[in-house]
């Protein structure tokens, strides 16, 4: 879902790699589309806000998933953190410095999958690499229904 390619910004007079954040993407599991599909950068000031406000906007239903980059934990504050165990997320409130984290959930409904892969102390790495299987049955309901 999410790999280690960093982006390059310019910052003051140099440049600076930009590679800590988390990667949500939102799939409409009636129409198999995604709807929505964003990096939050959380090396920058105020990304956890952001987050926040727009996983709140996801409809209930919908397919998500969130997967860290290298570092991804930066900044995230402890609203953040409560906000997703509002889902009843396990694992984000050990998720840390440089760890890897996958989760995947039915918004207002079950979490299909999560894992951590810690960093083991190491400043100069990152969690191991993750891979993450989920499997959940569906309820498919007349499209009428759904105006």
């Amino acid at each position: 879902v999410c790999d280690e390619k960093t982006s390059v910004d310019k910052f003051g007079g140099g440049l600076f790699q930009n590679n800590a954040g988390i990667s949500v993407t939102v799939i409409n599991i009636h129409t198999s589309s995604i709807t929505m599909h964003q990096v939050f950068s959380t090396s920058d000031y105020g990304a956890h806000r952001d987050l926040v406000w727009s996983l709140s906007q996801i409809i209930p239903g919908r397919l998500v998933i969130l997967a860290s980059m290298h570092d991804g934990s930066l900044q995230l504050k402890k609203t953040t953190h409560d906000f997703l165990a509002s889902y009843g997320l396990s694992w984000n409130k050990a998720y840390a410095f440089r760890d890897t984290w996958i989760v995947s959930f039915i918004v207002g409904g079950q979490i299909l999958g999560e894992a951590l892969a810690p960093n083991l102390g190491l400043f100069n790495s990152s969690g191991s690499p993750l891979t993450l299987g989920a499997r959940a049955s569906a309820s498919f309901h007349n499209a009428s229904t759904f105006g």
